[in-house]
C-alpha cells in the first residue's frame, strides 16, 4: 500500500483509482458518525461506500443550487468560466 505522511504525522493512504481519485477527509460529529454507521450496516456498506452514494446520489442538486448563485453573479461566473 502506497503510504503518505501528512503535516500533522499521520500516515494516510495514497488513492490508488486509475481515474485520478483524491482522497478527502473530513470531521463529523459523534452522533452523525453514528448514523453514517448504522446506515451504512443495515445496508451492507462500509461508511466510505455510503457517502459516495449520497453523494452521487444528491450532489446535483448543490450543482444546481450552485449554478443559481453563479447566474445572479455575473462576476463570479465569468471568473468560474475562466478555470
Amino acid at each position: 500500500m502506497n503510504a503518505i505522511a501528512s503535516r500533522t504525522g499521520v500516515v494516510m493512504a495514497k488513492s490508488r483509482q486509475a481515474g485520478g481519485g483524491k482522497q478527502v477527509n473530513f470531521r463529523s460529529s459523534s452522533e452523525l458518525q453514528a448514523r453514517l454507521d448504522r446506515t451504512a450496516e443495515a445496508l451492507g456498506l462500509d461508511v466510505s461506500s455510503l457517502i459516495r452514494l449520497v453523494l452521487v446520489e444528491n450532489l446535483h442538486q448543490y450543482e444546481a443550487r450552485a449554478e443559481q448563485v453563479l447566474s445572479r453573479m455575473p462576476a463570479c461566473a465569468a471568473l468560474d468560466s475562466n478555470q
